[in-house]
């Protein structure tokens, strides 16, 4: 039994041998690095909140002509970014947003409830406008906001309230104006 044991150390010690003879290891002289870019925006509240307190309904020619609730976004990295602009409403709010027109700059009037939605936090949050901005871009928007003009008496829209905010999301991307035929970054916006 001992002759065996030693027979077999040999055939095992002798394969060990050759395969390290044959087997070439190396590894890199660097590290590999991976970095990332930064996402970073600023909201700026140019003006007060939006109050539609003892609010009547108005044509749409008439909630034109209302205050807006002004913003500006702005990125402050170096990549391109799409982002959203969602008017969140809060839980407390008592008015249907079947109700409410909002508008964004010039864009088309709709009532609150014909933007695409999405459920955040446990809240209701309309899409009012999504775009993209380059490194360094801003852009101002003007938020208006009015009861439709077909609101009737018998809508429950009395002693009510619509209360909310404006939420941007944003996140990196890789739209390239020039690869969907804009020469000027400002017409691609």
């Amino acid at each position: 039994m001992g002759r065996g044991v030693y027979l077999a150390s040999i055939i095992v010690l002798l394969i060990g041998v050759s395969y390290a003879l044959w087997i070439i290891l190396k590894e890199q002289d660097t590290e590999n690095k991976i970095t990332s870019s930064c996402i970073s925006i600023e909201l700026e509240n140019v003006t007060e909140e939006i109050s539609l307190s003892n609010a009547i309904p108005l044509t749409d020619e008439d909630g034109m002509n209302t205050t807006p609730y002004t913003f500006t976004i702005k990125n402050t990295c170096t990549t391109f970014i799409s982002y959203d602009v969602i008017f969140l409403v809060d839980k407390e709010s008592t008015l249907g947003t079947q109700y409410v027109d909002a508008v964004l700059d010039r864009n088309v009037i709709k009532t609150l409830d014909q933007y695409e939605s999405r459920e955040i936090d446990g809240q209701t949050g309309y899409i009012l406008q999504s775009g993209n901005l380059s490194q360094a871009d801003e852009i101002t928007y003007n938020l208006r906001m009015w009861l439709d003009e077909e609101v009737t008496v018998s809508d429950p829209v009395f002693n009510t309230s619509l209360k909310g905010k404006i939420r941007i999301e944003a996140k990196i991307t890789n739209y390239s104006p020039i690869d969907q035929g804009f020469n000027k970054l400002a017409d691609a916006m």
